[in-house]
């Protein structure tokens, strides 16, 4: 008799938990839960970046990223390696200052028009925090 209760108990809890869930995705909280794409590059950008790590995989040596920012694409990059169970130094580098004005106009001339801006509210402690 106990355990009937307690599946009886079970089932209630997760059909209320789930009408919540339901109900919550319903307003405007539902935008606390939606997925923002914080990737600098394109998903073809990133594919690209994949097949280079995956074919090189037997090359001795280390991998170096060049201006990592707050440090998503390390963290998916990062996660890829782990996927092939790659042991390979990781290191990612940047002056957390921002761009220039010259960098931004190459940038920009190159077709990347990006919130520059957004890169002077960067630091190594916003990095850490990614990685973590």
């Amino acid at each position: 008799m106990k355990a009937d209760s307690a599946t009886a108990a079970k089932a209630k809890g997760s059909s209320l938990a789930y009408g919540m869930r339901h109900l919550l995705l319903r307003t405007p909280v539902r935008k606390l839960f939606s997925h923002e794409y914080l990737y600098m590059f394109t998903p073809t950008q990133l594919g690209f970046l994949c097949d280079q790590v995956t074919d090189t995989a037997s090359v001795p040596g280390s991998i170096l990223e060049v201006g990592c920012a707050f440090g998503a694409t390390t963290v998916f990059l990062n996660r890829h390696i782990d996927d092939l169970g790659l042991e390979v130094n990781y290191y990612a580098i940047d002056t957390f200052r921002g761009f220039t004005a010259a960098d931004i106009s190459y940038e920009r001339s190159s077709g990347r028009d990006y919130r520059y801006n957004e890169f002077r509210a960067n630091s190594k402690a916003t990095f850490d925090r990614t990685m973590r």
